[in-house]
């Protein structure tokens, strides 16, 4: 080998030297990539069942619930239109008592001066009473088909109750979804940072690798703009919150996670459907329906009723009397309206029957797609776990082999960086998503947290 070569040698066996102890130093002095411990926490808390944390996070899973009850507009209409249907009974009962009228009239007339019938506009008054005594049940099946429409407006209440809490869960959930999305992403904007921050030493003292320092800045560019969007989504997702629970109350959905990560009983669950408000009401719109039939039917059939009056005998004459007389009626004739309007109620409630009967087919086949969904996403989110630990051993390597070694290339530090990035964002979804499932599941069978109470039953 000639002297030449030699030096050369020498000269290239120098320079790896000083760029293997700059690289040591830099990096003895960054300490390594950092690890997202807010999202660290969130594995640890949401995978280990803990029966206090589970308590405390349904009693603030109910404390949101009925938060959001009291700010639906919903939930007060169907709660005035239930007390109207109230009314409405006490109303058709009150067909079965008399009805008393009272009139007067003053009547002034010109007649012979010997005619009996002559009025000098004498004041007079009558009174009137009037009352059913037999209609073959047609005021009872009034009475019963408004019973049938209060149990309706009744369910319809328990309805927009289970529909308001459901939705401020769900958009609690997404809101805690979308922070963690955002601190991941922040974690991630701080370990490029710490590349960047080393390149700019090493290519100050190794000109040479200024190349890998503008490949750092790109990454960190757009993971930058990745977080400020998270960031963006969070703000957003607040605001819908906000508008479900009220201003100022956000704090309500914090921490209620560990409520929704609990498997529910698919088979009680598919067996409490039956009681579902949404079945409820439609049982009661079948009753009412009969109700009205029977009701349609009775008004066919002769009406028994008995009238009383009290007042004067004759026009002209200041004498008064009373009468009292029981009147019997019935429909000969109507064009066919009270059988066409009878038949429509058999026919409606012959409808109702069959939407019950799909809508239970539609909720048993929704609850099991719900939970075979959120079963499969929370055993892969904790399939993600294990990814997770084990990238960031393989993270860890690399960047010391990247830094003290030279032994791995910036692509590849820069890959496995994103590749842990990747791993949290689909854990926080596939975890997210199990919870929202799991939440589907208890808001479709009235199951949530703050629902079990008397208002919406009858």
């Amino acid at each position: 080998m000639s002297a030449r070569c030699v030096h050369r040698w020498l000269v290239l066996a120098g320079v790896m030297a000083i760029q293997l102890a700059t690289g040591v130093a830099i990096a003895a002095g960054a300490g390594g990539l950092g690890t997202d411990t807010g999202l660290t926490s969130l594995i640890e808390s949401s995978l280990q069942e803990n029966a206090d944390r589970s308590r405390q996070a349904n009693l603030r899973a109910e404390r949101l619930v009925r938060q959001s009850i009291s700010q639906s507009l919903p939930v007060r209409e169907a709660r005035l239109a239930a007390d109207a249907a109230q009314q409405e009974i006490a109303y058709a009962r009150a067909a079965r008592m008399p009805v008393v009228s009272v009139g007067g009239r003053s009547t002034v007339n010109s007649a012979d001066a010997q005619s009996l019938l002559k009025a000098d506009g004498t004041p007079m008054a009558t009174l009137n009473a009037d009352m059913p005594l037999y209609d073959w049940g047609r005021v009872d099946a009034a009475v019963k088909s408004r019973e049938a429409a209060l149990g309706s407006a009744f369910a319809l209440l328990a309805q927009r109750r289970q529909e308001a809490g459901f939705d401020a869960v769900r958009a609690c959930i997404d809101v805690e979804r979308k922070q963690a999305l955002q601190t991941s992403a922040a974690a991630y904007v701080r370990n490029v940072e710490v590349l960047v921050t080393m390149l700019k030493k090493i290519a100050d003292a190794d000109p040479g690798r200024a190349g890998e320092l503008v490949q750092a800045r790109s990454r960190l560019l757009q993971a930058e703009t990745a977080r400020q969007s998270a960031s963006a989504k969070v703000s957003e997702a607040q605001i819908q919150l906000e508008r479900l629970v009220g201003a100022g109350n956000a704090t309500y959905c914090d921490n209620i996670l560990p409520a929704f990560l609990q498997r529910p009983d698919l088979r009680a669950m598919r067996e409490a459907a039956v009681n579902s408000p949404v079945i409820l009401q439609i049982d009661k719109d079948y009753q009412q329906q009969l109700r009205s039939v029977d009701q349609i039917a009775a008004a066919r059939k002769p009406q028994v009723r008995m009238a009383a009056s009290y007042g004067p005998m004759n026009q002209g004459l200041n004498l008064y009397g009373g009468t009292v007389s029981v009147v019997a009626s019935m429909v000969i004739f109507d064009g066919n309206a009270l059988q066409s309007a009878e038949r429509a109620a058999v026919d409606r409630a012959g409808a109702l029957i069959e939407k019950k009967g799909q809508a239970l087919r539609q909720l048993d086949y929704d609850l099991q797609a719900a939970y075979e969904q959120a079963d499969t996403q929370w055993r892969m989110a904790r399939e993600y776990t294990e990814l997770i630990k084990a990238n960031d051993v393989v993270r860890q390597n690399i960047f010391t082999q990247w830094m003290a070694m030279g032994r791995r290339s910036l692509f590849e530090l820069l890959s496995v960086e994103a590749e842990q990035h990747s791993l949290q964002t689909n854990f926080v979804n596939a975890l997210f998503d199990a919870a929202s499932g799991f939440a589907a599941i208890y808001g479709k069978t009235a199951q949530l947290p703050g629902l079990v109470d008397d208002e919406g039953k009858q």
